[in-house]
């Protein structure tokens, strides 16, 4: 699973703060507080996002298992679904699409 649009946020950072740093040459003032904080604010929302798809990670092959546990344990059964086991198995169905679309995997790929 890899991220569609993979964030560049060294690069980003790397400008702000040669942004700052050139301004307060030129100018032989402070360096801007604004650069420096979008700065920080960058890599603080890169960690937290690169956190966010760790525990995506983490949780997905155990909403998968339950799954496919759920399914063989109502297939054995062999009786049809009642609308609780109905509605369970969609819920978990669910938040796999949900884990896929926020990690940017397309149905093709699996």
């Amino acid at each position: 699973m890899t991220d569609p649009q993979p964030i560049q946020t060294t690069a980003a950072v790397a400008h702000l703060r040669y942004t700052a740093r050139r301004v307060a040459i030129n100018e032989r003032c402070v360096e801007l507080q604004a650069e420096w904080l979008a700065a920080d604010l960058i890599e603080r929302q890169a960690a937290q996002i690169k956190r966010m798809r760790a525990a995506l990670m983490d949780v997905r092959p155990l909403i998968v298992n339950l799954e496919k546990m759920l399914r063989d344990t109502l297939n054995l059964a062999g009786q049809p679904r009642s609308e609780d086991e109905a509605a369970a198995f969609a819920r978990l169905h669910s938040a796999l699409r949900m884990i896929d679309d926020a990690m940017g995997v397309d149905d093709a790929s699996e």
